[in-house]
């Protein structure tokens, strides 16, 4: 979008300056997780103002060197909209279609230089928001903008209070000046769903963190984690399929392991646990070892000596509820408080040196013989 056709009534070559200037929000795509973030809740009721939002976040920061400091809303519609955009408060006819307010709602979320796929853009929705097709359909056939005026104002102070932009020092909303506020961008943006977040770590932070890695793979990173002259060349990309709706819980879980595994002793969990493998849910009562990143997913590592294998891979995701037990607690299976008694509840070195003799993630399995055939030609080009 930072190629975007602006009409601003000011000539050609206003516009081509317009149009040149850098974007630092070009990749920033309309995924849901963004989207129910702008919404600030469910998409079903405000799916079309979320992805309205998008529109001008992308806007607003590609334009950066033809805004005027502070800005008003009036500068951005007339900036934004053709010059023959109605600036009454009715919702706008069909009056140019070069004007943004004619462009329909599917144009905006799925143009090229998005690179999102409209079909798996919609299944997601579907599978996540249960929005009807009907509704979906027509709004993505609807015109985005086409809103009234107190709409479009509107956005510009939903933008404001999720911390896009800022008010300008001496217009502030208790002022009362509803309709002539003016704005500001920020210098720093907030803290938004898929954000790329940039940390300077110490040497010391590094080498901690780089222990997360496989040998083989802490070596190469050892070597180019920092910038060579002045040019980050090492990236890591993992994949987390986690879905949206459930990375809050997951967040909460996570922050709630941190905090029993700074207590003394360490209590053990009862969950409840939707199982992929019994395909049904699941009540054990555990010893929480630690957690892993495998698989695409963050699971924690589970032990009691009366599980099937001693051990569980939980997928945090999967989990559905999570309760601390003290260690005098009746219901915790006797194998179980006798390892604790002893001293020999397991620590992660032994998850570890298990792994490294396993094939896979489930560390626990009993091994078994393997054949792994490729097609001749798959053999030769990767193998």
């Amino acid at each position: 979008m930072s190629n975007i056709v602006v009409h601003d009534g000011g000539g050609d070559s206003q516009r081509e300056r317009f149009a040149n200037c850098p974007s630092t929000l070009d990749d920033l795509r309309p995924n849901l997780e963004l989207l129910r973030w702008l919404a600030r809740g469910s998409l079903k009721q405000n799916l079309r103002r979320a992805i309205r939002l998008w529109v001008w976040l992308r806007w607003l920061y590609a334009a950066e060197r033809t805004m005027p400091d502070p800005f008003s809303f009036a500068d951005c519609r007339d900036l934004f909209f053709s010059a023959s955009h109605p600036k009454g408060e009715q919702v706008p006819d069909r009056h140019d279609p070069n004007c943004p307010c004619d462009r329909l709602t599917a144009s905006w979320l799925f143009d090229d230089r998005c690179g999102v796929s409209e079909t798996q853009w919609q299944q997601e929705l579907q599978q996540y928001e249960a929005i009807p097709k009907p509704d979906l359909q027509k709004l993505l056939n609807s015109r985005l903008f086409a809103v009234t005026r107190r709409s479009l104002s509107a956005d510009l102070q939903e933008l404001a209070k999720l911390g896009w932009l800022q008010y300008s020092q001496q217009d502030r909303p208790e002022d009362g000046a509803k309709h002539h506020r003016h704005y500001q961008r920020v210098r720093q943006f907030p803290a938004y769903p898929g954000a790329k977040q940039v940390l300077k770590l110490s040497a010391t932070q590094t080498s901690d963190l780089l222990q997360f890695l496989q040998p083989d793979l802490e070596a190469i990173a050892q070597k180019h984690a920092g910038n060579i002259r002045g040019i980050q060349r090492f990236f890591l990309h993992l994949d987390y399929i986690t879905p949206p709706h459930k990375v809050d819980r997951v967040e909460d879980l996570q922050e709630e392991l941190h905090k029993l595994w700074q207590q003394d002793p360490v209590p053990p969990l009862h969950l409840t646990y939707q199982s992929a493998r019994y395909q049904t849910t699941i009540t054990p009562i555990v010893y929480p070892v630690c957690i892993y990143y495998a698989q695409r997913s963050v699971y924690l590592c589970g032990f009691n000596p009366d599980l099937q294998h001693q051990w569980y891979n939980f997928r945090l995701d999967r989990i559905q509820r999570c309760c601390p037990l003290d260690w005098t607690d009746a219901t915790i299976p006797p194998a179980l408080c006798l390892s604790y008694q002893r001293g020999l509840l397991p620590d992660p070195s032994y998850i570890q040196i298990e792994l490294d003799q396993a094939w896979g993630f489930d560390f626990y399995l009993q091994p078994q013989q393997m054949v792994l055939r490729f097609n001749r030609d798959f053999h030769d080009r990767y193998i």
